[in-house]
């Protein structure tokens, strides 16, 4: 099966910039990893906390959803922002990036002038939708991320996301655009209208 797929795309090292990935339906192990799918220095983070190295596992179609993906030879300064993927740079359309999942309600869009959006409300509206099949170069998204909403008066981070809201895997966006994960923050300096996204 592997020797197929890889056999239908072109092999390549994936960018030593990339932020960690994120398994879903539509994007597997080879879609993230490329020809390192199988290295001792991939690192594969299931959701229920177990890890294993890419020459550890046997049935790659039995990767659950929602696994990261992080290569353990790229400097953790290089993955800070696990998650995360690029118009323009790992793909040019919405599907590249979010496979199936493009236009669903846990894939989110960051646009470059400020806009963020899941795929479900981009899918939902005409004008929206043009943005949902010609993305902006620059325009980041999160696959497989829960929307939770603002940080305001009692809705503090951990109200929010519970015992994740410290999560490397829970990001931030601050109002003035910042974007911080949670093991960068503390909850009690965190502004309101600050937004906060969970892996799902």
């Amino acid at each position: 099966m592997w020797a197929a797929l890889i056999g239908a795309r072109e092999s390549q090292r994936p960018d030593e910039r990339r932020e960690a990935r994120v398994i879903a339906k539509g994007i597997n192990a080879w879609s993230v990893a490329r020809d390192r799918y199988d290295h001792r220095t991939t690192i594969y983070e299931y959701p229920d906390g177990r890890r294993f190295r890419g020459d550890e596992i046997r049935e790659w179609e039995a990767i659950p959803a929602g696994t990261r993906v992080r290569f353990e030879d790229v400097p953790e300064r290089e993955q800070s922002f696990e998650g995360f993927l690029e118009i323009g740079r790992d793909g040019s359309r919405a599907r590249d990036l979010a496979g199936d999942l493009y236009a669903d309600s846990t894939t989110i869009y960051f646009f470059p002038n400020g806009l963020i959006r899941t795929g479900a409300e981009l899918n939902k509206n005409a004008s929206l939708r043009k943005l949902l099949e010609r993305p902006p170069k620059g325009t980041r998204v999160l696959a497989g991320y829960i929307y939770g909403g603002y940080v305001q008066g009692v809705r503090s981070a951990s109200r929010i996301a519970g015992r994740k809201w410290n999560y490397p895997s829970t990001f931030y966006r601050f109002p003035d655009g910042r974007i911080l994960s949670g093991d960068e923050i503390d909850d009690q300096k965190i502004p309101g209208r600050t937004l906060v996204f969970l892996l799902k």
